[in-house]
C-alpha cells in the first residue's frame, strides 16, 4: 500500500477566522495545494473535473479538549486511518504541524469523507461534498459518510462547518 500522510505547517492564528471556526485545505489534481478556506466556504473546484487528493482540517474556539477528526476513502485503497487534531505536533518555531489524509502526486482520488468532533458535547460538524457527475450532495453530520464508495466517483470540492447544538 502506498498511502502516505501529508503534513503542512502554519501559524494557527494566521488562517482561523472566528472564535469557533473550522478551516480546511485541499490538494487538487493539476493545481496542487489550494489556499485555506473556513466556515462553509468551498475548498476545491467544481465544473473542472479535478479530483481532490488530500485534505487537512483545523478548528479553533471549541471547548478545551474538543478535537476534530476525519477519515477519507481513497480509490483502490478504501478508508484511511482516522486523523485527529490531538495527533498534531509542533515544529521548533511553534507552528502547528497538521496531519492530513490522502496523497500528493499519486493520482489517488478521495471518494468519500467522514468528519466528527470528539470531547465536544454541545457541538457538531456538518459537511458536504461535490462529487463527480453528481454535483453537491446532501449535507452530512458528525461522522456520516459524504460522497460515494464503490462507484469510482471523485470528490472535487468540500464545505465544512462547526456549530453549537
Amino acid at each position: 500500500m502506498f498511502l502516505s500522510l501529508v503534513s503542512i505547517s502554519l501559524s494557527p492564528k494566521s488562517v482561523l477566522a472566528q472564535p469557533s471556526s473550522v478551516c480546511y485545505k485541499v490538494h487538487v489534481m493539476d493545481k496542487g495545494d489550494l489556499p485555506w478556506t473556513c466556515d462553509g466556504e468551498i475548498a476545491g473546484t467544481t465544473g473542472e473535473n479535478r479530483r481532490m487528493e488530500a485534505l487537512w482540517v483545523k478548528t479553533e474556539g471549541l471547548p478545551r479538549y474538543a478535537k476534530i477528526c476525519f477519515q477519507t476513502h481513497l480509490a483502490n485503497i478504501g478508508w484511511t486511518s482516522p486523523q485527529c487534531e490531538d495527533n498534531a505536533v509542533y515544529d521548533s518555531n511553534g507552528n502547528l504541524m497538521l496531519f492530513g489524509s490522502g496523497t500528493r502526486g499519486k493520482s489517488q482520488q478521495i471518494e468519500a469523507v467522514k468528519i466528527w468532533l470528539k470531547n465536544a458535547p454541545g457541538w457538531g460538524v456538518k459537511y458536504e461534498v461535490h462529487a463527480q457527475n453528481i454535483g453537491w450532495m446532501n449535507s452530512e453530520r458528525n461522522g456520516q459518510i459524504a460522497g460515494t464508495t464503490g462507484q469510482s466517483r471523485q470528490i472535487e470540492a468540500i464545505k465544512i462547518q462547526v456549530y453549537e447544538k
